[in-house]
Protein backbone atom coordinates (compact mmCIF):
# COMPACT_ATOMS: atom_id res chain seq x y z
CA UNK A 1 0.00 0.00 0.00
CA UNK A 2 1.46 3.18 -1.08
CA UNK A 3 0.79 6.22 1.74
CA UNK A 4 1.02 9.69 2.41
CA UNK A 5 4.43 11.21 3.35
CA UNK A 6 2.84 12.79 6.32
CA UNK A 7 1.36 9.50 8.04
CA UNK A 8 3.30 8.31 10.62
CA UNK A 9 0.35 6.59 12.62
CA UNK A 10 -2.30 5.12 10.63
CA UNK A 11 -0.31 2.55 8.33
CA UNK A 12 0.82 0.92 11.78
CA UNK A 13 -2.76 0.14 13.01
CA UNK A 14 -4.80 0.29 9.43
CA UNK A 15 -4.11 -3.05 8.86
CA UNK A 16 -6.17 -4.43 12.11
CA UNK A 17 -9.32 -6.08 10.46
CA UNK A 18 -10.80 -7.80 13.26
CA UNK A 19 -13.89 -5.36 13.76
CA UNK A 20 -14.56 -5.66 10.13
CA UNK A 21 -13.96 -9.71 10.91
CA UNK A 22 -16.46 -9.69 13.58
CA UNK A 23 -19.09 -7.25 11.22
CA UNK A 24 -18.84 -9.27 8.26
CA UNK A 25 -19.73 -12.97 10.45
CA UNK A 26 -22.84 -10.95 11.52
CA UNK A 27 -24.50 -10.60 7.46
CA UNK A 28 -26.88 -12.57 6.14
CA UNK A 29 -26.44 -11.30 2.41
CA UNK A 30 -22.84 -10.63 0.68
CA UNK A 31 -24.18 -7.96 -2.24
CA UNK A 32 -23.34 -4.52 -1.43
CA UNK A 33 -21.19 -2.86 1.75
CA UNK A 34 -21.31 0.81 2.47
CA UNK A 35 -17.76 1.77 3.74
CA UNK A 36 -16.42 5.23 5.15
CA UNK A 37 -13.71 6.41 5.42
CA UNK A 38 -11.65 4.71 2.77
CA UNK A 39 -8.56 6.28 3.68
CA UNK A 40 -5.94 5.12 1.42
CA UNK A 41 -8.08 2.20 0.52
CA UNK A 42 -7.01 -0.95 3.24
CA UNK A 43 -10.75 -1.47 3.97
CA UNK A 44 -12.43 -1.19 1.16
CA UNK A 45 -10.02 -3.90 -0.70
CA UNK A 46 -10.52 -6.12 2.12
CA UNK A 47 -14.77 -5.97 2.36
CA UNK A 48 -14.21 -6.77 -2.07
CA UNK A 49 -12.97 -10.27 -0.51
CA UNK A 50 -16.40 -10.68 0.70
CA UNK A 51 -18.68 -8.44 -1.06
CA UNK A 52 -19.98 -8.32 -4.39
CA UNK A 53 -19.97 -4.55 -4.24
CA UNK A 54 -18.03 -2.20 -2.08
CA UNK A 55 -18.51 1.74 -1.97
CA UNK A 56 -16.47 3.53 -0.15
CA UNK A 57 -16.20 6.90 0.78
CA UNK A 58 -13.39 9.21 1.46
CA UNK A 59 -13.40 13.34 1.91
CA UNK A 60 -9.38 13.58 2.30
CA UNK A 61 -8.22 14.57 -1.39
CA UNK A 62 -4.97 13.44 -0.45
CA UNK A 63 -5.80 10.23 1.22
CA UNK A 64 -8.19 9.77 -2.21
CA UNK A 65 -5.61 10.00 -4.71
CA UNK A 66 -3.70 7.03 -2.69
CA UNK A 67 -7.09 4.99 -2.51
CA UNK A 68 -7.09 5.14 -6.04
CA UNK A 69 -3.79 3.97 -6.46
CA UNK A 70 -4.19 0.99 -3.79
CA UNK A 71 -7.96 0.06 -4.63
CA UNK A 72 -9.39 -0.35 -8.16
CA UNK A 73 -13.11 -0.77 -6.79
CA UNK A 74 -15.92 0.78 -9.06
CA UNK A 75 -17.55 2.77 -6.55
CA UNK A 76 -14.58 4.76 -5.06
CA UNK A 77 -15.72 8.25 -4.11
CA UNK A 78 -14.18 11.84 -3.32
CA UNK A 79 -16.61 12.60 -1.09
CA UNK A 80 -18.26 12.71 2.77
CA UNK A 81 -21.03 11.30 4.03
CA UNK A 82 -23.23 13.48 5.63
CA UNK A 83 -26.82 14.61 6.65
CA UNK A 84 -27.60 16.64 4.36
CA UNK A 85 -25.85 17.41 0.49
CA UNK A 86 -23.70 20.00 -0.68
CA UNK A 87 -20.27 20.80 0.54
CA UNK A 88 -17.95 20.42 3.11
CA UNK A 89 -13.84 21.43 3.97
CA UNK A 90 -11.15 18.96 5.40
CA UNK A 91 -8.74 18.92 8.29
CA UNK A 92 -5.46 17.67 7.61
CA UNK A 93 -3.84 15.54 10.74
CA UNK A 94 -0.50 16.45 10.34
CA UNK A 95 0.97 13.06 11.45
CA UNK A 96 -1.94 10.97 10.80
CA UNK A 97 -4.38 10.33 7.84
CA UNK A 98 -6.44 8.64 9.22
CA UNK A 99 -7.61 11.61 11.40
CA UNK A 100 -8.46 13.88 8.91
CA UNK A 101 -11.73 15.28 9.73
CA UNK A 102 -14.41 17.21 7.92
CA UNK A 103 -14.96 20.87 8.77
CA UNK A 104 -16.88 24.07 7.14
CA UNK A 105 -15.90 24.73 3.85
CA UNK A 106 -16.81 24.17 0.27
CA UNK A 107 -13.63 21.89 -1.26
CA UNK A 108 -15.53 18.56 -0.89
CA UNK A 109 -19.06 17.42 -1.87
CA UNK A 110 -21.33 16.29 1.12
CA UNK A 111 -23.94 12.80 0.22
CA UNK A 112 -26.32 11.12 1.48
CA UNK A 113 -26.76 7.47 2.22
CA UNK A 114 -30.14 7.95 0.54
CA UNK A 115 -29.30 9.72 -2.62
CA UNK A 116 -27.24 6.61 -3.26
CA UNK A 117 -30.71 4.53 -3.58
CA UNK A 118 -28.73 1.13 -2.76
CA UNK A 119 -29.35 -1.50 -0.26
CA UNK A 120 -27.09 -2.46 2.03
CA UNK A 121 -25.98 -5.60 3.88
CA UNK A 122 -23.14 -3.99 5.45
CA UNK A 123 -22.77 0.00 6.68
CA UNK A 124 -18.93 0.29 8.34
CA UNK A 125 -18.78 3.88 9.36
CA UNK A 126 -14.98 5.39 10.84
CA UNK A 127 -15.79 9.03 9.79
CA UNK A 128 -13.81 10.80 12.67
CA UNK A 129 -17.11 11.86 14.71
CA UNK A 130 -19.61 12.41 11.45
CA UNK A 131 -20.98 9.01 12.45
CA UNK A 132 -24.51 10.60 13.63
CA UNK A 133 -24.83 12.72 10.51
CA UNK A 134 -24.12 10.30 8.14
CA UNK A 135 -26.52 7.54 9.53
CA UNK A 136 -29.44 10.30 9.87
CA UNK A 137 -28.60 11.00 5.96
CA UNK A 138 -28.95 7.12 5.30
CA UNK A 139 -32.21 6.54 7.75
CA UNK A 140 -34.91 5.64 4.90
CA UNK A 141 -32.42 3.37 3.22
CA UNK A 142 -31.55 2.35 6.48
CA UNK A 143 -35.12 1.28 7.60
CA UNK A 144 -35.89 -0.33 3.99
CA UNK A 145 -32.85 -3.03 4.03
CA UNK A 146 -31.91 -3.16 8.24
CA UNK A 147 -28.07 -3.77 7.60
CA UNK A 148 -25.40 -4.64 10.33
CA UNK A 149 -24.14 -1.28 11.28
CA UNK A 150 -20.47 -1.01 12.45
CA UNK A 151 -19.40 2.15 13.67
CA UNK A 152 -16.47 3.69 15.47
CA UNK A 153 -17.87 5.68 18.91
CA UNK A 154 -14.82 8.12 20.07
CA UNK A 155 -16.00 10.05 23.16
CA UNK A 156 -12.79 12.51 21.47
CA UNK A 157 -14.92 12.68 17.80
CA UNK A 158 -18.24 12.70 18.94
CA UNK A 159 -20.10 15.70 18.11
CA UNK A 160 -22.29 17.72 20.94
CA UNK A 161 -24.76 19.13 17.93
CA UNK A 162 -25.87 15.62 17.14
CA UNK A 163 -27.32 12.65 18.89
CA UNK A 164 -25.16 9.88 20.11
CA UNK A 165 -24.51 7.42 17.68
CA UNK A 166 -25.39 4.29 19.29
CA UNK A 167 -28.47 6.51 20.97
CA UNK A 168 -29.59 7.05 17.34
CA UNK A 169 -29.05 3.61 16.19
CA UNK A 170 -31.02 2.10 19.81
CA UNK A 171 -34.01 4.92 18.95
CA UNK A 172 -34.41 2.89 15.17
CA UNK A 173 -34.62 -0.89 16.99
CA UNK A 174 -30.89 -1.90 16.56
CA UNK A 175 -29.12 -3.64 19.76
CA UNK A 176 -25.41 -3.90 20.23
CA UNK A 177 -24.28 -6.77 19.20
CA UNK A 178 -20.20 -6.97 19.30
CA UNK A 179 -17.30 -4.72 19.96
CA UNK A 180 -13.55 -4.50 18.75
CA UNK A 181 -11.77 -1.90 20.46
CA UNK A 182 -13.76 1.50 19.82
CA UNK A 183 -15.76 -0.10 16.71
CA UNK A 184 -19.10 -1.36 17.97
CA UNK A 185 -21.18 -3.65 15.93
CA UNK A 186 -25.46 -3.43 16.03
CA UNK A 187 -27.92 -5.55 14.65
CA UNK A 188 -31.85 -4.31 13.99
CA UNK A 189 -33.99 -6.18 16.08
CA UNK A 190 -36.37 -5.67 12.35
CA UNK A 191 -33.83 -7.79 10.29
CA UNK A 192 -34.56 -11.36 9.50
CA UNK A 193 -32.16 -13.56 11.46
CA UNK A 194 -29.66 -15.47 10.54
CA UNK A 195 -30.38 -19.03 10.07
CA UNK A 196 -28.66 -21.66 12.71
CA UNK A 197 -27.46 -25.00 10.85
CA UNK A 198 -27.66 -28.25 13.05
Amino acid sequence: MLWPDRDRICRTCAHDLNGMVKAVSRCRKFHTVIQAGGNVGVWPSALELFFKDVYTFEPSPENFSFLEKNYQGKHAYNAALYDKEGFVGIKENAKNCGDDRTCPGDEIPAITIDSLGIYPNLIYLDIQGDESRALLGGEETIKKSWPVIAIEISTQHLDENFIHPGELLESWGYELKDRYQKDYIFESIHAPRKKTKF
